[in-house]
């Protein structure tokens, strides 16, 4: 049975642990109440779904805002501000949503008197993990690190290509945006993600600035790009160079001379003048070439010269983007993500499978992105009752019908709380390093990266990622859970392959 008096100290350090105002001796003092004591653990499990319940409300503030604008219009209660950044978030929360509307000053008082009225015994269940000094108090954002994107891979190369530094690129291997390949001897073909593939003529230097553009610091390169792809850009310090479904060629032989030649096709030509517009773009087709002189400021036109670059690519694999989805994209808190579920994990929060929701980020979690990603969870999984060291399938499915599955590449950034144990593609494990952080003060604002290369099947592709939900060192509450995922998945068309 819980004291009044220990009943008013659980409930004045659950409120403690809300607003990131629980030290060592606090926390230890919590875990002696909660012990083995049934009631003690249906209290703390209860204000702690109610705390996360009124974060909810506060997430939807703007629906709020109207309402209040709306009282304060007929002369009911004034519209507050932003909460002052001294105090503490469940006060404000409180404050606020109980002066939004009266029935959720009823709904409080109702969820009070039941806590304050229990006698039956319950099932003991865990709870959220401590809060701790080095977790980020609320209201302070957490910036979120993405890595680089994969924007390229290598398509082939030439026995006698030679890159500067000892570089070695293996055949498929992934670029990330911001490679600078400097190509010493030979040719070599890269494959960018949006349909473009591009060879390189040695000497040559370029940069992968993002999947679209490619910044040619000198050499020479040919393009061919999709017909479904256009919009490809290859830069120069005195060239700009746009496709429009074509093949062309774009050289930087010297530093004040840039070329841009039509095999095919036509595109516009930008020329620069110190890295800004020097005059309108040029329409070229097929055939019409176009030379700038930036130390002379000229610009001239003449006809192609085909035999100068590579006329014709006798392979080609255009990549085009495959859509898998990423966690809670496009939803609202407590969304049912229907595109993912969790298939597995402890029985005392079974049955399975079910449905996974779009979660309120615990206050060590990086914000929500809708327009790009969020965190998922069962049912309130980053604020409710958890348990320990257990494992939660999060499962998902896309399809790769008219895709050749040797061609596909599927790139992973994956938060998760604590971490992944495996990944499977169609029921087979994904090759990598397992991680689980379970530390005092872990941060989830990381993306680690997984690449899938191979497994992949025509038609319907499964892919599960076990969750480890572990619990810090040395504490023996449980932690929240939760999965945040986005992708970036490529393949070429089998009707798109030349071989």
């Amino acid at each position: 049975m819980v004291r009044n008096r220990h009943c008013q100290e659980l409930l004045d350090l659950s409120s403690a642990a809300c607003d990131n105002r629980l030290d060592e001796e606090s926390f230890a003092r919590l875990e002696a109440l909660l012990g083995d004591n049934d009631e003690a653990c249906a209290l703390w499990l209860t204000y702690m779904q109610l705390d996360a319940d009124l974060r909810v409300l506060v997430a939807t503030s703007s629906a709020e805002r109207r309402a209040l604008a709306r009282l304060s219009a007929t002369g009911g209660l004034p519209l507050p501000v932003d909460p002052p950044s001294d105090v503490p978030t469940s006060h404000w929360l409180h404050f606020l949503v109980g002066g939004l509307v009266v029935a959720t000053v009823s709904l409080l008082v109702a969820v009070s008197a039941v806590i304050w009225g229990l006698s039956k015994p319950m099932a003991p269940t865990v709870a959220e993990s401590p809060v701790t000094s080095e977790s980020p108090a609320p209201g302070d954002r957490i910036s979120l690190v993405r890595p680089p994107q994969q924007v390229a891979t290598v398509f082939s190369a030439t026995k006698d290509a030679v890159w500067a530094g000892g570089e070695h690129y293996r055949i498929g291997q992934l670029l990330a945006e911001g490679t600078r390949l400097n190509l010493l001897a030979g040719s070599a073909q890269i494959s960018m993600t949006c349909g473009a593939d591009v060879v390189l003529q040695s000497p040559c230097t370029v940069v992968l600035l993002d999947d679209r553009l490619v910044q040619l610091e000198a050499g020479k390169l040919t393009v061919q790009v999709a017909k479904w792809a256009t919009g490809f850009v290859v830069e120069t310090r005195g060239l700009h160079v746009t496709d429009l479904g074509t093949r062309f060629a774009v050289s930087a032989e010297s530093p004040d001379t840039a070329e841009a030649h039509v095999l095919d096709g036509s595109v516009l030509a930008k020329p620069l003048h110190a890295g800004k517009p020097h005059e309108a773009s040029v329409l070229l087709k097929s055939g019409e070439a176009i030379r700038v002189d930036t130390q002379r400021g000229r610009v001239d036109r003449f006809a192609a010269e085909r035999k100068r670059f590579v006329d014709k690519f006798e392979n080609m694999c255009p990549y085009r983007p495959i859509k898998l989805p990423n966690t809670g994209r496009g939803f609202m808190i407590g969304d049912d993500d229907s595109r993912w579920r969790i298939t597995a994990g402890p029985a005392s929060v079974g049955p399975w499978p079910q449905p996974t929701f779009v979660t309120l980020p615990h206050m060590r979690y990086s914000d929500n992105a809708p327009e790009k990603s969020q965190w998922i969870s069962v049912e309130g999984g980053a604020r409710r009752s958890v348990p320990r060291n257990t494992v939660f399938t999060f499962e998902t499915t896309f399809d790769l019908t008219g895709f050749d599955p040797a061609t596909v590449g599927v790139v992973a950034q994956i938060l998760a709380d604590n971490g992944v144990k495996e990944i499977r593609l169609n029921g087979k494990p994904v090759v990598m390093q397992p991680w689980a952080d379970n530390i005092r003060g872990q941060k989830f604002q990381t993306f680690r990266v997984v690449e899938i290369r191979d497994g992949f099947v025509e038609g319907k592709n499964q892919i599960e990622i076990d969750v480890l939900n572990g619990t810090a060192v040395g504490v023996r509450s449980p932690n929240p859970m939760a999965l945040r995922v986005e992708w970036q998945a490529f393949g070429c068309d089998r009707d798109d392959i030349k071989r």
